[in-house]
């Protein structure tokens, strides 16, 4: 069953990794962007979280 396309697993799992690095990567782009010289949490990522999860 897991081995008759193993083609569509190799493209289900590298566009997951894809999608994870170019949302961290955004993610970190906009944390040093948006609140530079600022490290600890802000309400920015809780409000992002949650339209993501509502979204």
């Amino acid at each position: 069953m897991a081995y008759r396309r193993p083609r569509d697993w190799l493209m289900t799992i590298s566009g997951i990794v894809l999608l994870f690095i170019v949302a961290a990567a955004v993610a970190m782009g906009y944390l040093v962007t948006s609140h530079p010289g600022k490290p600890e949490p802000n309400p920015g990522i809780v409000e992002e979280q949650e339209a993501e999860n509502g979204g």
